[in-house]
């Protein structure tokens, strides 16, 4: 598809909705126009910044008719209204709802959240999403960013990406970060000669909290040495490799975790089978509250190495950890397993389940699934076709593990139906 820029279109707009994944929807001479930076209900004059066949994108350049919701922006690089505004897209975009109160915000996603489940499963109602779970903070709560190099006139500078994929924006901070990482950042610039010595682009820089207000910085996409941090969750302190998978939101990751154990209780589980397990966050808290055996599987292989001493230092005996592919282990466990008081706990990466787990788990269907998302096109894409078969929905909830962007977590539970169809997954 060939896109163009078209930057002498200027447009008034209404904002008819703000539609996944943040963005306000609008329609000017029988196009559909997306524009970064607005708020439904607002007037504003937009500038387009490209064109494809079916859509335009465009951002605002003077907001003529402000939306109760909106506020201040208080990035220097994100999006704020502005004849200077260009072409370039040349802003951090990020924070996608750094220009919407809070409460806003949050209400936006959950609009999102019942969107993508009402129109992905037949006869699904919104009265099964429970209220949506803020976030205790909206600032200063990454545990983790990732930023990039590049060279100007003089010197390197650190940044994030712009809207183009390819120019990266220069930070000096992050108000999604935690403050530690901040002053890492502050520190590099400050010893920018020995940081950048013979460096070559590009140059991936990581920046992870770990305790006590410290930061490991490392270059690349793991680090050099096997560094190991001590993450407090609701169940006690566990280990997690710096380089693994972990939440980047932990005060929000533990509200999330207590409602997941309320869970575990109320439905008796016995088996909790967790096939993307990492270092054992949510077998682990299955097995501190009743589940009487854990299997934990992940395919990197350090963190399944750090599942077993987690396990070790809560005392948890009656637990398997395998080092294996989200497939291979549930083909194998789901056949061995008592399926009426068996969870399969699913926390699959951003792109969902792939054809072969969902034929594995409607092959061997376990009595409850609890699938944790962060992504609900796939989320939707993904219970279509298990609620077609065997299973129903009885519980769906947002979490907001990522304030000001467009993104955020869920947790759903499913149950088996008491008469099941079966369904063909090609």
């Amino acid at each position: 598809m060939t896109t163009k820029t078209h930057a002498e279109k200027i447009y008034n707009l209404q904002i008819e909705k703000n539609v996944y994944p943040g963005k306000g929807l609008a329609h000017a001479c029988g196009q559909t126009i997306f524009v970064h930076g607005a708020v439904a209900g607002e007037v504003i004059t937009a500038r387009i910044i490209k064109t494809t066949r079916k859509f335009a994108e465009a951002i605002p350049v003077e907001i003529t008719s402000a939306s109760p919701n909106r506020i201040n922006v208080d990035c220097p690089v994100a999006l704020s209204p502005s004849e200077k505004c260009t072409c370039e897209m040349n802003y951090c975009p990020g924070c996608s709802y750094r220009h919407v109160d809070y409460n806003h915000e949050i209400a936006i996603k959950q609009s999102h959240f019942i969107s993508f489940l009402t129109q992905n499963i037949k006869d699904f109602s919104a009265d099964l999403c429970g209220k949506p779970v803020p976030s205790p903070s909206c600032n200063f709560y990454r545990n983790k960013i990732v930023l990039h190099t590049a060279k100007g006139n003089e010197y390197y500078y650190l940044g994030y990406y712009g809207p183009d994929n390819k120019k990266i924006i220069c930070i000096k901070e992050c108000p999604l970060a935690m403050r530690c990482i901040n002053e890492k950042i502050k520190h590099i610039y400050d010893n920018r000669r020995t940081f950048f010595k013979d460096v070559s682009l590009p140059l991936r820089v990581v920046l992870r909290a770990s305790g006590n207000d410290s930061v490991i910085v490392w270059k690349g996409t793991k680090p050099v040495t096997e560094t190991i941090i001590n993450e407090t969750i609701s169940s006690g302190t566990i280990k997690v490799p710096a380089g693994s998978f972990f939440q980047v939101n932990p005060p929000l990751l533990n509200l999330l975790l207590s409602e997941f154990a309320g869970n575990i209780h109320t439905h008796n589980i016995d088996t909790a089978v967790d096939i993307y397990g990492g270092v054992g966050i949510f077998g682990l808290t299955a097995a501190l509250n009743g589940a009487k055996r854990i299997i934990i599987s992940d395919v990197d292989k350090t963190a399944i190495k750090y599942a077993n001493i987690n396990a070790s230092s809560f005392g948890i005996q009656n637990i398997t950890t395998i080092a294996s592919s989200a497939e291979q282990l549930t083909k194998k466990f789901l056949n061995n397993v008592k399926k009426e008081t068996t969870l399969l706990i699913l926390d699959p990466p951003r792109s969902g389940l792939s054809q072969k787990v969902i034929k594995a788990i409607l092959a061997n269907p376990p009595f409850f699934i609890c699938y944790i998302s962060c992504a609900p096109d796939t989320l939707g894409r993904d219970l279509s076709i298990l609620t077609k078969s065997h299973y129903e929905i009885i519980s769906a909830r947002l979490f907001d593990m990522f304030p000001r962007t467009p993104y955020f977590e869920s947790m759903s539970w499913l149950k088996l139906k008491e008469r099941s169809i079966t369904v063909t997954v090609k």
